[in-house]
């Protein structure tokens, strides 16, 4: 049996936890003028934390799911119709720690390079993407990976590293392509009201 004690501390950690969670959706609310460019039909889910805006170039037709976070001093490019799965990672940016450094384990260079993101990928929850990655058109990285190196268009890529595992039917590709037939488009028509990004 829970004492009264116990479920009063328990109540309030929770309450404490939904406070932070509601403030964090405040926090990180964007609208299609704060980027860089920003097309028809974005969804950007709650907690998604952006570094620079302005550096973020989004297409039409894209979703970038909850807890995601998006280094972008150095350039993200996403593509129609992409996805972009929970706590997401991309990183535009590092430290030096090679050649002539002035400081330990890294000096105070820091080294941007941008990540592109394709069309109509699907990146799966928890991975990471490091700078100067190229996804191309098509690909789908799996769950957890660790992206280190370009994918190429249609691969399904997983790991760490990510390895290429096999390729998409690219006949079935280019006709949905050319459809336009994305994921988003076809959700946000059937529940508009679940989508919290607005313009």
């Amino acid at each position: 049996m829970i004492s009264l004690k116990r479920l009063k501390r328990y109540l309030n950690r929770r309450s404490f936890l939904n406070l932070l969670s509601t403030l964090q959706s405040v926090l990180y609310t964007y609208s299609s003028s704060d980027f860089g460019e920003c097309g028809e039909n974005v969804f950007i889910n709650k907690n998604v934390f952006i570094s620079n805006c302005k550096k973020m170039r989004i297409g039409n037709n894209v979703g970038i799911n909850p807890d995601c976070t998006l280094w972008s001093d150095g350039g993200i490019a996403i593509g129609d119709g992409s996805t972009i799965g929970p706590n997401t990672i991309m990183m535009t940016s590092s430290h030096n720690f090679k050649g002539n450094i002035r400081a330990l384990p890294f000096d105070n260079e820091i080294i941007h390079k941008p990540i592109t993101i394709g069309k109509y990928v699907y990146i799966g929850s928890n991975v990471i993407i490091l700078p100067g990655v190229v996804v191309s058109d098509g690909s789908i990285i799996g769950a957890g990976s660790i992206v280190t190196k370009d994918v190429p268009p249609m691969a399904i890529v997983a790991g760490n590293p990510a390895k290429i595992l096999s390729y998409r039917d690219k006949a079935v590709y280019d006709k949905l392509s050319e459809e336009n037939q994305s994921y988003i488009k076809n959700y946000r028509s059937s529940h508009p009201q679940r989508i919290p990004f607005d313009r």
